[in-house]
């Protein structure tokens, strides 16, 4: 029995002068070595030999989140909601100084000092007046009431996808010019009553604080034209918006003054909300970009402060 249980203490030692010998020579078979490097590593296709472990289920979650094979990590609820607050913040920032700095455009005296910007009536009508509701612009322009459609815009090199709808990029980019251009000759000729004031708007790269220089003031017909005037502060100049609706979708595009290379589209529902996106089309090149609505010197006259929660507050009876 003694002989026995030395013959097993010599087998083990000889088993762990083995092991001890083999991580001497590999180290990253060691369990002390880089477990970062020994878990999983994801060589690109084409770039040589691809070394491949079993991954871990965290790994697994990690890699599947991957967006045509990119490593993007899981979002988990505490880090999303830190990020919305981050983006809140951040607009609100904009907000109140693109409120500072365009506060008084588009009152009365303005237009006094701009007697070529564009207004649906020339009675000195509050400008700034928002729409209260979805079912409210819905119904002046006779679309459906129930919700606004849709808009998931996502572009690649050579593709668009419009709500999951494949259009190359070169007739998704001449049917959307032909939607802003298609009422540029007969802006004029329409009963300013049959105009609604959408409210005014900055338009701001994703994830910028900067004031932007330019600030838009819409208007809509029934009929589905849209109409208004940005304002360019580096110029001082006022540049007159035409556009459309296309009632099917609700997709909404305008060009600025004679411009009809660089368009702007986004979806009707978006003038109801104080935050939304806007996609810029110009020079072969295509940007998201955040619109957010400012509150006007109504607001701002009847309690001193800018509250940036409130929608459609400032509309006048």
């Amino acid at each position: 029995m003694k002989k026995y249980a030395m013959i097993m203490v010599a087998i083990a030692a000889v088993v762990l002068l083995s092991i001890d010998d083999a991580s001497a020579r590999n180290p990253r078979n060691s369990g002390t070595g880089n477990k970062t490097n020994a878990t999983w590593q994801n060589t690109p296709m084409g770039s040589g030999s691809q070394t491949t472990t079993q991954p871990t289920q965290t790994q697994i979650q990690k890699q599947a989140t991957g967006l045509y094979g990119s490593n993007q990590g899981v979002t988990t609820q505490p880090m999303q909601q830190s990020r919305q607050t981050q983006q809140a913040q951040q607009m609100q920032q904009v907000r109140a100084n693109a409120q500072k700095q365009f506060g008084n455009v588009f009152t009365s005296q303005w237009y006094a000092k701009h007697p070529d910007a564009w207004q649906h009536v020339k009675s000195g009508a509050n400008m700034w007046t928002t729409v209260n509701s979805w079912s409210t612009l819905a119904n002046w322009v006779s679309v459906n009431a129930t919700a606004p459609s849709d808009y998931v815009l996502v572009y690649e090199e050579d593709t668009y996808y419009l709500n999951d709808e494949a259009v190359t990029a070169e007739q998704y980019i001449v049917d959307i010019i032909d939607l802003a251009t298609e009422n540029q000759s007969n802006m004029g000729t329409t009963n300013p009553n049959d105009w609604m004031p959408l409210g005014v708007f900055v338009v701001t790269p994703s994830g910028s604080t900067q004031t932007p220089n330019r600030v838009f003031q819409f208007a809509i017909h029934k009929n589905g034209q849209l109409a208004g005037t940005c304002y360019d502060a580096s110029s001082g100049k006022p540049i007159r918006i035409t556009g459309s609706l296309d009632k099917e979708t609700q997709r909404v595009a305008w060009t600025l003054g004679e411009n009809n290379e660089t368009v702007m589209e986004t979806s009707l529902g978006n003038f109801v909300e104080n935050q939304s996106t806007v996609t810029l089309h110009q020079g072969g090149s295509t940007e998201t970009m955040t619109m957010v609505r400012l509150e006007g010197p109504v607001k701002q006259a009847q309690t001193g402060t800018t509250n940036q929660g409130s929608t459609g507050s400032n509309q006048q009876k």
